[in-house]
């Protein structure tokens, strides 16, 4: 005999999640290629690359994944872009832009960190998305890593793996090979008009 609740809950689960934005699959290189969209900001007079969003949704992590506490990260949204002056794009750089959600205060993300080494930051919003009450907030921190040339051509080989740290909270993205191989096809296979 199934207990009603869980029935309730399962669907509620499933609606929340039906409810995410698209999210592009990171270990699709061919369709990270194809839904890179170029644009051209003529005031700046610059070329812009956007690779697809991809979710990095954290729905069944433990408290034993965050050390022994409870979890107060729950996602990230993560996409790379990149700007050029002229087409192609040749060994322009991109940045690496994520936006990590929290339900249990800020985790004022200000530095990220791969294999060791420093990366470049560039701390762009903290937002208040809603609040139920004054308590059970949702905050979002959104940053951007920059990363080289030689970066994302490694990245592309071997993956990305990156901690976002903060003073009270850290995010581990394990971005696949696939998801900057096909944003550098992308960028590679963009020719002069």
């Amino acid at each position: 005999m199934s207990n009603p609740l869980n029935t309730v809950l399962i669907i509620l689960l499933l609606a929340g999640c039906a409810a995410l934005e698209p999210s592009a699959d990171p270990t699709d290189r061919a369709a990270v290629a194809a839904e890179t969209e170029f644009t051209f900001d003529a005031g700046m007079g610059q070329h812009k690359a956007v690779a697809p969003s991809v979710l990095d949704y954290n729905l069944f992590r433990t408290a034993e994944d965050c050390g022994g506490r409870v979890c107060n990260h729950h996602s990230s949204r993560y996409m790379l872009r990149a700007w050029s002056d002229e087409l192609p794009f040749g060994q322009t750089g991109a940045q690496l832009h994520v936006s990590a959600r929290f339900n249990l205060g800020w985790a004022l993300l200000d530095s990220a960190w791969s294999g060791g080494r420093s990366l470049p930051v560039t701390v762009i919003d903290r937002d208040v998305v809603s609040c139920k009450g004054g308590l059970n907030c949702e905050l979002v921190e959104t940053l951007e890593v920059a990363m080289t040339r030689p970066q994302l051509e490694t990245a592309a080989a071997q993956g990305f793996s990156v901690k976002l740290q903060g003073n009270r909270s850290s995010v581990t993205l394990d971005i696949p090979a696939p998801y900057f191989a096909g944003f550098l096809e992308a960028l590679d296979g963009r020719a002069a008009p």
